[in-house]
């Protein structure tokens, strides 16, 4: 058996989520080892989770982490870098390695457009999509949409609406 990778998610509150059995079934299915562990960290404790986090970049089994709510928008200045897309849209949800520095990125925006684009909606195209239950980070991602930025440096894309 091959060594087993690890990755966490970081919220408050974190009992609810289902996140750990999807991670799991991802890692299968792709033929890898590894665990996706949920922990709550209060919003006074992620940077000392954040620190603690840096300390396990020693160890190339830790690959990284998620971040959800409250601290999408905490850790941007605990952090090294952001991509383009994490600094669009002004909210980190994915936290990883490169270069010895921990980086932050957001896949909301480029996961909304991927799945505007499977119903039928594109960016080229003008199309009307209704975002319900939205929070503070969706809301940044719909925004980020809509100016076509997907983590990529290209040119914007509308999204009539």
């Amino acid at each position: 058996m091959s060594a087993e990778l690890r990755a966490y998610l970081f919220a408050h509150p974190v009992a609810h989520t289902l996140s750990p059995v999807i991670h799991r079934a991802a890692l299968a299915a792709v033929g890898m080892h590894g665990s996706y562990r949920p922990e709550d960290v209060a919003p006074q404790d992620l940077a000392a989770r954040l620190l603690a986090l840096r300390a396990e970049a020693l160890n190339p089994l830790t690959v990284g982490a998620n971040l959800s709510l409250p601290h999408k928008v905490a850790a941007l200045p605990l952090l090294d870098g952001l991509t383009p897309a994490a600094r669009a849209i002004g909210a980190v949800n994915t936290l990883y390695w490169e270069d010895g520095q921990l980086l932050g990125d957001n896949t909301d925006a480029p996961g909304l457009q991927a799945a505007l684009r499977d119903a039928g909606f594109a960016p080229d195209q003008a199309s009307q999509a209704v975002l319900l239950g939205a929070g503070g980070c969706a809301c940044r991602a719909v925004g980020s949409a809509r100016l076509g930025h997907s983590g990529a440096d290209s040119e914007p894309h509308t999204w009539a609406g």
